[in-house]
């Protein structure tokens, strides 16, 4: 059961990542995301014991969070769920080298540069000064996420 989770997860973050490269639309990018968010927090909390709580549900709210993204209009409303998305993954991402005892290494160094790809997000939004770059931030921060999840996911499938 746990190989065909991170079979799933790690087909799921692929598709996501196909879809962002080819700029398929964000529908695509982030409801795979989101699944694969869902199969990963499945695979977490089958293997590791005590199932870390707080670490699947993070997840959880990732994946709701994404899935809600595209039904929001662009704007202000649009940024309701982005930045529930942001802050559970990163806050997920910083966690999880304390909830689970394997990929300690990888997990600390891509928690930070989610986090740090995040806020780089927010400040964009604040700083006009670079939000002409905040697309490329978005991409850095979509990417890390996509390499936690892939990582993830795959670990459960070796």
């Amino acid at each position: 059961m746990t190989l065909a989770i991170g079979l799933l997860g790690a087909a799921s973050t692929l598709v996501s990542a196909a879809a962002l490269v080819r700029g398929s639309g964000d529908r695509a990018h982030t409801a795979a995301a989101a699944y694969a968010a869902l199969f990963v927090a499945a695979g977490i909390a089958r293997t590791t014991h005590p199932v870390p709580r707080d670490l699947v549900f993070l997840l959880i709210v990732f994946a709701a969070a994404q899935l809600a993204i595209p039904t929001f209009p662009a704007g202000l409303p649009h940024l309701l769920p982005a930045g529930v998305a942001l802050a559970a993954v990163a806050w997920a991402a910083l966690i999880a080298p304390d909830r689970v005892h394997w990929l300690h290494g990888f997990l600390v160094v891509d928690g930070w540069v989610i986090l740090v790809a995040a806020v780089a997000c927010g400040v964009a939004l604040l700083a006009p000064l670079i939000r002409r770059f905040s697309w490329a931030l978005e991409r850095v921060f979509d990417a890390a996420v996509l390499v936690w999840l892939l990582v993830v996911s795959l670990h459960f499938v070796v």
